[in-house]
């Protein structure tokens, strides 16, 4: 006796096919069952262990990158002088003040008639005159701003170009090429390429000014750095 596993029917005489679909016919629907639910359990463990394999596989790339990023050394944005200030907030200030003066000048004459050239009419004008005053009296506001903080960075000036000097004399007696090759020579592998051995003197190079001087900005000492490099390694 036999039997078709899809169509359940039951079979006496010998045959090894189905008459109705085909499939071949089992022994005993019982075993036949047992058996593809056995199948069917292997393979929801397998898929079951491909996805925890797919987690740890993403979960080491991640490590791996946030270990780069965190080994990697940073390099501070560039930096900016009190120098440099002074003379983008005199900028800014000079802008928005002329900016504020000749627009309420084009405002005024506007609303009195002396030009012509946008006409707001109707109880929209009040608010249109509104939002137009409110504009330029912030921009009259921004470069009035701006002036007065000229006086404050303009005392900082002389004190940080004085600090710089002081720094570059520091970096030119005791940043010299034997001392920084000796940094990478006590640093470095052997086996390191030319970029690791870069960081690796960059990063001895900050670190001695900045134990020279704790309050130094960042963004200078880098500066700084990849000036002097360049002075003792340019021609290598």
């Amino acid at each position: 006796m036999s039997f078709c596993p899809k169509c359940r029917s039951e079979y006496i005489n010998g045959r090894k096919e189905c008459a109705d679909c085909g499939t071949l016919l089992v022994e005993s629907l019982e075993e036949y069952d047992a058996m593809q639910e056995e199948k069917y359990k292997e393979l929801l463990a397998a898929e079951e262990e491909g996805k925890e394999l797919s987690k740890e596989l993403a979960g080491d790339v991640e490590d791996s990158e946030t270990q780069g990023e965190e080994n990697q050394p940073k390099r501070i944005q560039q930096f900016v002088s009190q120098r440099q200030r002074y003379e983008d907030y005199k900028g800014s200030g000079w802008t928005f003040t002329m900016l504020a003066i000749l627009g309420l000048v084009f405002v005024l004459a506007n609303q009195m008639g002396v030009l012509s050239i946008v006409s707001f009419q109707g109880p929209a004008a009040v608010v249109q005159y509104t939002v137009l005053y409110g504009v330029l009296l912030l921009f009259l506001g921004i470069g009035i701003h701006s002036f007065l903080s000229l006086s404050k960075i303009r005392e900082g000036i002389a004190k940080e170009e004085e600090q710089m000097r002081q720094v570059k004399e520091f970096v030119e007696q005791h940043l010299r090429r034997e001392v920084v090759d000796g940094f990478s020579i006590e640093q470095s592998d052997a086996a390191m390429d030319e970029a690791e051995i870069y960081l690796v003197r960059t990063s001895a190079m900050e670190k001695a000014i900045t134990e020279a001087f704790p309050d130094l900005d960042q963004g200078f000492v880098v500066e700084l750095v990849d000036e002097q490099y360049n002075k003792i390694y340019g021609e290598d």
